[in-house]
This record gives structure tokens, sequence and C-alpha cells, in this order.
């Protein structure tokens, strides 16, 4: 099949010359069946790998002469060699898997083939610069500037300049390399500062904090819960005193650790004679949570028994945003498949979040259908349940494990019965009624192969709905028109200013066509060749070019060159006749008037353009058209 793709012929025993094939082959399956198991191009984990292996492939493609992507050409292939062995056998549902496959796998090598491109042209224009300067090696910080800003991957950096006998600083670009990723995992830390470092130095007890914010525990208040350890400025100390900020464990607490896509909780600590903010809390040693506090009132000492409060609707809010979050993925699997994984969340009292794995947009039916679906399972006030069972024992329930994440021995399992199965240690309510409503705000991409949704629940919805109808009636208001004719009112104003707009945009043509005064012009003949050149104020550059051709019909024979300033810029339009551009391509004249107006200037023979910054340079730089128009006549004479 690849010899049919390429035009080229496979020798066979292994012969060097057949290197690309085999690659292609190999690559073209893994591809293929790392796609079938739900793995999306991506930028991390194995969807990088399999970006990687797509893009060898790509690239030995091209060594083979390949015009266009052939990856996707042999996914077919691929599934009829392994039928019955790795895909399924069954004909309809591994055709409906190929034409996924396929889809995706054409997508991200159209997507690499501009990369490769645009990479090339931009090393290209380097390398020359770097011969103008009389230098052979490419720099570790353009090399990155490459691969980091524009998306080049290295070994494609390395290839170009090697065909062009630059030495690429392999070295330098991966010194910074490994600082980018140092800097990113040290961004990606716990807000908790220097003193999470300290942590490890304290003299804690054997037994783990408690966690006990869930509605069928303490939920959102709890007494009693003391203080088992305090860091301050990088060292375990005794107390913190008023004012003071630092790092406080305890042996159980309300306060939810971030993790698992829901946010740390917040709130306040009492105690006798004292009271603290709590402004961040995490879980940087195993077995115990860590709580960022700020003292306001009092002393908190090693061994202070605290009380601890979260606002009651941050809890309910956060419930019901996580258990959404459920109900949408188990609802988007329906809708899309279950190619349609998670790739990541946010769960906050104020909004939800989730990344998932999709090439395409969500279409308004698919939103519409998730929306209802979940609104369903809510209205229907299914307990939700929460069990601690083996890893094996959840496999067999059906539960949804994601790819890196980390469970232990035993997980806890979350359920709606019939709808959603996922291990999760987050806050959850105790009944779908409790989410209230569900409403899908937006669904956008996110990069390559990822999309996100952004959806409210519980108050949320209603805060959304507040919103919505206080945009309604001032609109209303503004259309002077009831709700139920806005769009009506609307479109009848969207036709009136499109008349409008083409009225202005006939009159402003007239006058700067002559029609009506008001425009600069200027007529020269060059030996034997009229070149009319023309200022019209406030055009754009469409209208700019229909400017040109209406002069050029008028003209019959000769060199049109119309120029306009909007907003300090300049812009100008060269048109040539057909007889003409032989003799005078609009692209030189459009070249030289650029260089005259501080900036660039190029395009077609017949029709070329130029701009530049300065509005003063205008006049001077069409009067170059004269002295272009002469000189080509020259050169071509």
């Amino acid at each position: 099949k690849i010899e049919l793709l390429t035009a080229k012929t496979y020798v066979g025993g292994m012969a060097v010359e057949d290197a690309p094939f085999r690659v292609i082959a190999d690559h073209a399956r893994a591809a293929t069946m790392l796609m079938a198991d739900g793995v999306l191009p991506s930028n991390e984990g194995r969807g990088y790998v399999l970006r990687r292996i797509i893009r060898r492939a790509v690239r030995y493609a091209l060594q083979l002469g390949a015009q266009e992507s052939i990856l996707h050409h042999l996914v077919a292939d691929v599934a009829d060699i392994f039928r019955g062995v790795y895909f399924s056998g069954e004909g309809q549902g591994d055709a409906a898997v190929v034409k996924r496959i396929q889809r995706d796998l054409e997508t991200e090598e159209e997507r690499f083939a501009k990369t490769l491109s645009a990479g090339a042209v931009r090393v290209g224009e380097e390398i020359e610069k770097l011969r103008r300067l009389g230098q052979t090696g490419l720099e570790g910080d353009s090399v990155f500037r490459f691969y980091d800003t524009y998306g080049i991957p290295f070994d494609v950096i390395e290839e170009i300049a090697r065909d062009e006998g630059i030495q690429v600083d392999r070295a330098a670009f991966a010194g910074l390399l490994e600082t980018q990723r140092l800097r990113s995992r040290m961004a990606s830390k716990m807000t908790l500062g220097d003193d999470a470092s300290a942590l490890g130095k304290l003299d804690l007890p054997p037994r783990h904090s408690e966690f006990r914010g869930y509605p069928e525990l303490d939920f959102c208040s709890l007494s009693g819960a003391t203080v088992l350890g305090l860091v301050q400025d990088g060292a375990p100390v005794q107390t913190l005193k008023e004012g003071g900020t630092g790092i406080a464990i305890t042996d159980r607490t309300i306060f939810y650790p971030e993790g698992g896509g829901q946010v740390a909780d917040l709130g306040e600590w009492s105690w006798s004679g004292g009271r603290a903010d709590v402004q961040d809390t995490q879980k940087p040693i195993p077995g115990f949570i860590a709580h960022k506090v700020s003292v306001r009132k009092g002393e908190l000492c090693v061994g202070s028994v605290v009380d601890m409060t979260i606002p009651e609707w941050t809890r309910r809010k956060t419930q019901a945003n996580h258990t959404g979050t459920h109900l949408l993925h188990a609802a988007l699997r329906q809708v899309l498949g279950e190619s349609a994984r998670q790739m990541g969340s946010l769960v906050a009292p104020d909004r939800l979040r989730f990344d998932y794995a999709s090439n395409a947009p969500l279409t308004p039916d698919q939103i519409d259908e998730i929306d209802r679906l979940v609104n369903e399972e809510i209205l229907r006030d299914h307990e939700v349940s929460k069990e601690y069972m083996s890893m094996e024992d959840s496999r067999k329930r059906g539960a949804v494990a994601f790819f890196g994440d980390k469970y232990g021995d035993t997980v806890r399992v979350v359920t709606v019965p019939g709808f959603s199965t996922e291990l999760c240690g987050g806050c959850h309510v105790p009944r779908t009624g409790e989410i209230g409503a569900f409403k899908i705000v937006s669904d956008k991409g996110l990069q390559s192969g990822v999309r996100r949704i952004e959806a409210v629940t519980s108050l949320g919805a209603v805060d959304l709905l507040r919103a919505d109808e206080q945009t309604l009636s001032e609109i209303s208001a503004a259309a002077q028109a009831p709700r139920e004719a806005l769009v009506v009112r609307w479109q009848e104003r969207e036709d009136r200013v499109r008349a409008l707009e083409r009225e202005v945009a006939s009159l402003k043509m007239k006058l700067a066509s002559g029609d009506g005064g008001g425009a600069e012009s200027t007529t020269t003949d060059v030996d034997g060749v009229r070149v009319v050149t023309r200022i019209a104020g406030g055009l754009s550059i469409p209208e700019l070019r229909n400017l040109s051709d209406t002069l050029r019909s008028k003209l019959k024979s000769g060199v049109v060159v119309v120029g306009t300033a909007n907003e300090g810029k300049t812009s100008v339009v060269a048109a040539v006749p057909p007889a003409l551009v032989a003799r005078v391509p609009a692209s030189r004249v459009a070249a030289r008037i650029g260089k005259a107006l501080g900036g660039s200037g190029g395009g077609k023979a017949d029709l070329a353009q130029a701009g530049g910054k300065k509005e003063a340079l205008l006049p001077g730089a069409l009067k170059e058209a004269e002295t272009a128009v002469r000189e080509l006549l020259a050169e071509s004479a």
C-alpha cells in the first residue's frame, strides 16, 4: 500500500533504502492501535508518544517523496491484517473505529505538515541570517525558541540544519529544555511555599490526618481537632503568634486538600482566645493534610484544640459541581462514544470545568442532549453511593479510572446507579437532586485533540439565569421591543445597517473614483504608458482594490496606483492590465513603493499591494510609481 501511495518500490531483503517503508508500516500499526484504545495526540503522556510516532512516520513519508498525508490511508489495512487478533472482527463496529481513527489521524498529519512547512521557513531564515554573518552554528536559545514558541520538533530542526551544513548546539538546547521542565514542575507545586519542605522535619504521630468533610460525616463544621505540628519560615515551631502565617497539620479536618480536580477548601478556625483564616489546603506528605493558616487573633500552638468551619454553601456548591462533573462525563460518553475520555477537570464552588479528548467541537444538538441527560439524572434524585473496595473489585464494578492518576490498593468508588461509576476521593452530594440544575456554558478548544467544557450547577445555574434575565431585559429596553420580538427586531436593524453600509461604500467609491471630487489624482505619460496615481482617504483594502479596478477599466490601458491612509497606516494597490504585465509587473511596482513607505510590497503581476506605517510618506511613495514604470520599460526594451 505504501508503494501505491508513494510510487516508490520496496526492494526487500532489508535493503537500506527500504528503511522508510518499514518505519511507516510499523508506526502506522502502532498509531492505529493506540488510537483504537482511545489515545489521541497531545503534548503529554501517552498522547505525546503517539504524536511523536505520527510525526516520525510523516517525515519518513516525505523522504519517499509523498506529496500528501498517507498514514491515515493505512489504517484500514492495519485493521484488516489484525482482524480477529486485535480488532474485534465485527464489521460494523470496526468500521466506525477505523473511520474515527482515519479522521483524527488525518487531522494530526495535516497539522504537522503545516508546522513542518512554517518551521522549515523560519529555520531557513535563521540559517540564511547566520550565513550572512559568517557563522556555522545554530545556538541553543534559537533552537529552543523554534521548539517552544513555534512547536517545531528538535529532530526536524536538526535535520534541516544538517542539510544546510549548519551545526546545532544540542547540549545548550537540552539544558534550556530541562530548565523549562524544572520551572514547570515548580510552578505546579502547591502554594505552601518554602514551609512545605520543612514538614518532613515535624515529629508527627504514626496516625494520619482523618478527612471528615464528607456530607455523611462532619460536612462543613467540626469541633475538637488537635494541632499536631506547625511550620513557619521553613522550620518547625511550637507557636504561631497573632499576625503570623504558617502551616498547620491536625489529627482530623473538614478541609479538602486540593486534588482530583477539586480545589482546596478555605475557611476559618477558632479556639479559646484565638481565630485563624485557612488560606490553602494541600496534601504534601503521605497521610497528612496541611493547612496554610493566618492567625488573626491570639496564638496557635502545637496541641491547640480548634473548631473548624467552612461556609455551608461553599461546600454544597462544590459537592454539586463535583457530582455534576461525573454526570457530565457519563453523558458525554453516551453522546460522543467511549473515546471522549477525561483529560482533566476543575471543581470549584462557582463552576466546573471538564477537559476531554476530541478533535471537533460539540454541535448545538449535542450540547442540548448532554444538558438533557444530566438534568434527567438530577431530577430522578438518585442516591449517590460512596464505597471503599479493592482496585480489583472496582474494575469488576466497571468503575472508570484515568490514565496518569495514582490509586492505592483500596479505592473509593462514587456511583450514580445506572449512569455513572468512577473512582474519586472528592466531595459529592448525598442525592443527585441536591445538584438542582446543570447547564453547559461553553465548549472550546484547549489544544490539539483536547477540548474544554465549562458548566454551572446549583446556585451557579440560578446566578446564570438571573444574569441572562438582566441582559435580556436591557436588550429589550434598548430595542424597544418585547422579548419574543427581539430576533425579528434585530434582523430588521441588521438589514438596515447593511443597506446603509452599501450606500456609504457606494458614495465613498464615487468620491474616490473622481465622480464627486475629493480625491488627489495625478496622470502621467511615461514612454507611452499612462500612469494614474490617486490618494483616497479612509478606504479599506477591498475598497482600494475595487477602486483600482474601476480606474483601470476607465483607463483602458495603463498603470493604476491608488493609496489610502487609515489610523497612521498606509496601504497601496497597484493594478496593471494584461497587455502590460510582461513589461511592467505590478509586483515590482508595489515593491518599489513599499520600500519608499518604509514597509514592503509584492503580489501578482496584474495586482499587487504595498504598505507602511508612516502616513506622511504616502504622497512621495506614489511618485515612485512613475520611476518604477520607467525603469521596468527600459529593462524590457
